[in-house]
């Protein structure tokens, strides 16, 4: 039970200090106040240094991976399209993909109906082009506890949202390219193609982590009738997409 205690206590003693220092709210910080004063009551000091210890890491890891977000500026580059994160809503197209190898987040507007349907065949969709676009500058937080959209992108080390203006020379990518990105469409596209619509979205949704805009719709939809306990799950799925 000791041995448990020697390597589980300081681990998850540096967990809560560590979504403190992502965090900063006032629940977290008064969490970890408490911890860290019955750790030091109980003069547990080898379990409170190795926790620090790791603490320690935990940040300088972050602020190491973490990158800076690209102003506003135009840009031309290879992109290299996530075929399992298209969402197609209307004319607007968005997905994640790599600019010159570097995780980015792309907006793109459909010119007509055949480019619509095109890219919601998104087996088709595992590709690299040339494409023309401008960085753009996401808002910050409208309020002190809101969602910060660019500390997100941040932390998830995307170097920022690039509007595509023109896109050409595209080229389809071998299916190890990209191996778990292409796995995850395969499996998206199989799903949408033998079940029913609705099906379909909360499947994707709850199984791979693809939500598109009906699939919120539905969500509240579930909310407002008091009948969201019905799609309670782990969660083990979040933690993998």
């Amino acid at each position: 039970m000791r041995l448990k205690n020697f390597f589980f206590l300081p681990v998850g003693l540096a967990t809560v200090f560590y979504f403190t220092f992502l965090s900063f709210s006032i629940f977290s910080f008064m969490t970890t106040l408490f911890f860290f004063s019955l750790t030091v009551y109980r003069r547990q000091w080898h379990i409170l240094l190795i926790a620090m210890a790791l603490t320690t890491i935990f940040v300088v890891r972050n602020q190491w991976t973490t990158v800076s977000l690209i102003q506003e500026q135009p840009v031309t580059g290879l992109v290299r399209v996530y075929a399992d994160t298209i969402v197609v809503s209307g004319d607007q197209v968005t997905f994640d993909g790599e600019l010159s190898r570097q995780k980015t987040k792309f907006r793109y507007r459909v010119k007509n109906k055949a480019e619509q349907q095109h890219w919601q065949n998104r087996s088709q969709k595992h590709v690299e082009f040339m494409a023309t676009g401008t960085f753009t500058t996401p808002l910050p937080a409208t309020n002190q506890h809101g969602f910060d959209y660019r500390r997100y992108l941040m932390s998830e080390h995307y170097q920022g949202v690039v509007i595509i203006t023109d896109m050409k020379h595209t080229h389809k990518l071998h299916y190890l390219t990209l191996f778990s990105h292409y796995l995850r469409m395969r499996a998206i596209a199989h799903v949408e193609k033998h079940l029913p619509h609705t099906a379909a979205l909360w499947i994707n949704g709850l199984l791979f982590n693809y939500r598109q805009t009906e699939y919120y719709e539905s969500l509240s939809q579930f909310t407002n009738n008091g009948l969201l306990h019905l799609f309670s799950i782990s969660g083990m799925h979040v933690y993998f997409f």
